[in-house]
């Protein structure tokens, strides 16, 4: 079986890149990519009672505030009661309508300093033994390019006392006119021990044309452990701007990794679609691990920052492993412009909690006065980089800042095979003052399949403020392994970039 792992890279001066890491192997090896990454093997611990599903990336469509939905489980052989929320850098109203919330006296949802909303938290008051409870918050409103994170904290009375947990949520701006069809929004990485059955969810979208109506949207999974289990109803029609949180039951089942590739299909359209409609979407991509002791660090997205920084942004980490973290967690520049990104690391000397027990935070800022980015990895005590994010800051001067994403940041496919036509996105975002004219996007395919570009809604100039996208798929080649290279290569007044 093939792993493809897409992660966003360095954008430099000449070399705007995004990079499609390959694995390709017949026997189906463990992967991560995007905002999460497995890390070392910790200290083992239980499961916990409750936990807020891991989910992908929220689409803040158009940049309008978007709702998404909360799922809770109960794990545990016995009733949680007492359970309240609460929010990190919380507003100091939202921190007193949560003290009066413990005592019955509810006023509404609570707010952090971001904009995130949690709508309606006095829902799971209290949840059952293997029961569940869903509550629905809404993302800030973000501008073109953006993208940010919030940390949701949940408390309770469980079987063992009074417990914590937590969970990052990522959102980030989607252009609805730079991708067409219905589409999942990343990848995960799912942990557990064999014969357990943890749930995640993976945000669905439809893009296109205003009014577009996709009928008959199903959802097909590669690995039949992997199941809807709310949210969607295969068969059911999708419009154009409508955001689902698919939540879907992972049973580990094998004592083995494997993976599970969630695509999203359908009949027909009603309206023209874009370029990129095929019939099939960018999938869900999971890796599945089940361990008695694995640590799994999720990281919130860094935002876009301003040159200079006025205000640090908070990027939230937390341990959804079944392992405690042994601490060293370290944040490095590298590439492009890192000397001028601060870095204030929170989580050194941090031990992780396993199942989301507590949180760190690591802030980004720049005392620069001119755009720039670079590369930031995340590596464990030994050295093992566990995820990588690259950060662009940018001012009000005319200057193109362009950044390349991949989606999903991992897939999963045999020798021989193909992803689907479509099936990988490359979105290309300039969130600079000015446009980057006389592009061109070269590919380097160092990997062991080969890559087929099928549509394109990027032109030879990216427009300030403005996003576009690139769609193909992989046809595996041989075992082996490599990295997908796509660039965006342009000028602005004489000067390359």
């Amino acid at each position: 079986m093939k792993i493809h792992q897409l992660k966003s890279e360095l954008i430099t001066k000449n070399a705007l890149k995004a990079m499609l890491s390959v694995v390709v192997a017949s026997v189906l090896s463990a992967c991560g990519g995007g905002s999460s990454g497995g890390a070392n093997v910790g200290n083992a611990t239980n499961t916990a009672q409750l936990s807020i599903d891991a989910m992908t990336y929220v689409p803040v469509i158009n940049g309008s505030a978007t709702q998404g939905t909360l799922y809770v489980h109960n794990y545990g052989s016995s009733a949680a009661s007492g359970v309240s929320f609460d929010l990190g850098s919380a507003t100091t109203k939202t921190k007193l309508k949560a003290v009066l919330a413990k005592v019955g006296l509810n006023f509404g949802g609570y707010e952090d300093a971001n904009g995130f909303v949690l709508i309606n938290p006095e829902r799971c008051g209290s949840i059952p033994a293997g029961g569940s409870c869903a509550v629905n918050f809404s993302t800030p409103s973000m501008r073109v390019g953006n993208l940010g994170n919030s940390l949701v904290k949940l408390s309770y009375n469980g079987s063992n006392g009074s417990a914590t947990t937590s969970q990052v949520v990522n959102y980030k701006y989607v252009d609805l006119a730079a991708l067409s069809g219905v589409n999942f929004t990343g990848s995960l990485n799912v942990t557990g021990v064999q014969g357990s059955t943890p749930h995640v969810v993976g945000y669905l979208y439809a893009g296109g044309a205003s009014g577009t109506l996709y009928k008959d949207v199903n959802l097909n999974s590669t690995n039949a452990t992997t199941t809807i289990s709310n949210g969607f109803i295969n068969g059911q029609e999708v419009v154009a701007g409508q955001v689902i949180a698919v939540e879907f039951a992972v049973a580990m089942q094998s004592n083995k990794t494997s993976a599970a590739n969630v695509t999203p299909s359908w009949g027909s359209s009603k309206l023209q679609a874009l370029s990129l409609d095929a019939n099939s979407g960018s999938p869900l991509t999971l890796s599945l691990t089940p361990t008695q002791s694995t640590v799994n660090l999720i990281f919130g997205n860094i935002p876009v920052l301003s040159a200079p920084t006025t205000s640090a942004a908070v990027v939230n980490v937390v341990n959804n492993g079944n392992a405690d973290s042994s601490g060293g967690l370290t944040a490095t520049a590298t590439g492009g412009n890192a000397s001028d990104l601060v870095i204030s690391n929170g989580c050194g000397s941090a031990v992780l909690t396993a199942n989301a027990g507590n949180s760190c935070q690591i802030t980004f800022s720049t005392a620069s006065y001119t755009s720039g980015t670079t590369t930031v990895q995340y590596k464990n005590n030994t050295s093992v980089v566990v995820g990588s994010q690259t950060v662009v800051w940018t001012n009000t001067k005319s200057f193109p800042a362009v950044y390349l994403a991949p989606s999903p940041s991992t897939i999963n496919f045999g020798k021989g095979a193909s992803t689907g036509a479509s099936s990988i996105v490359f979105t290309v975002t300039n969130v600079g003052q000015a446009p980057l004219e006389n592009v061109t996007y070269p590919v380097t395919n160092t990997g062991s399949a080969t890559w087929t570009q099928d549509a394109s809604t990027c032109t030879v100039t990216i427009g300030s403020l403005a996003s576009c996208a690139i769609s193909g798929h992989l046809t595996g080649t041989n075992d082996g392994a490599g990295s997908l290279y796509i660039k965006a290569l342009g000028s602005f007044n004489g000067v390359n970039y």
